[in-house]
Order: C-alpha cells, then structure tokens, then sequence
C-alpha cells in the first residue's frame, strides 16, 4: 500500500514540476539574468520528484525479486538511494544550464553518487556488524 502512496505523491511533485517549469517560474528574468530564487524551487521540486519515482521502482523490484512473500521492502533504503539519484540528476541539470558540461565533471558527479552510495552502505555494514558482536558477547557472557 505504501508503494501506491508513493507513487501518487510521485504523480502529484511531477505534475507540480511540469506546472513550474512551463507555465510559472520562469528560469530568466526580463533582462535576460539568471532567476537563481526559480532555479532552487524546481530543482528542489525536481529533486523530490526523482526520488519519489526511483523509490517506487526500488520498492517494486525490491518486493517482486528479493523479498519472501510477507516480507516488507526495504523503505528507508528505497528513499536514500531516491534521494541520492535525485540530487545526482539536479547535478547534471545545474552543469548543463551553467555551461560547464564536460566529460570529466559530470563523470565526477556520477561517482561522487556512488561513492556516496558506497560509503553508505559500509556504515549499515559495520553497524550490524557492531551489533553482531555485541550479541555474540553476551551470549558468550550467560
């Protein structure tokens, strides 16, 4: 159920972007300058919208191969991952409207993502592997 919420939430942040980009704010104003005020609600409208499109397609894919049947997904990691993939699109947005699209910065943004992803992941690691030992100390303890 809560995948249905997303996606209609989704839906909704989509529509407002469309509705922003096209009909609203402006990214220029009358003099031909750069609106930086218009540029940080759409892209954080923007940023939203991608993370909760990835994190309904995560919770999919997360529920229909890797979990049992009465097993939840993963919600939490579904909405970092969104989060992260969000701010790594809103990236190559902002290198493509201030002209500095280059091979070796958007590269740099990419695996600034997955690094990201990757240094993440390492703390979920150690934390239960923490907790591992601290359970096997106690029961070593009794």
């Amino acid at each position: 159920m809560i995948i249905f919420y997303i996606f209609l939430t989704a839906l909704f942040f989509g529509g407002l972007f469309y509705y922003l980009i096209n009909y609203s704010l402006l990214p220029y104003s009358q003099d031909y300058n750069l609106d930086i005020q218009n540029l940080t609600i759409v892209s954080f409208i923007f940023i939203i919208f991608i993370a909760l499109i990835f994190t309904t397609f995560h919770l999919i894919i997360d529920k229909l191969f890797f979990r049992r049947f009465y097993e939840k997904p993963k919600v939490f990691l579904a909405i970092r991952r969104g989060v992260l993939l969000g701010f790594v699109f809103a990236g190559l947005a902002w290198l493509r409207i201030f002209d500095f699209w280059q091979w070796h910065i958007v590269t740099l943004i990419v695996l600034l993502g997955i690094l990201f992803e990757l240094l993440f992941i390492n703390i979920g690691r150690g934390k239960r592997r923490k907790d591992n030992d601290e359970e096997k100390d106690r029961t070593d303890n009794v």
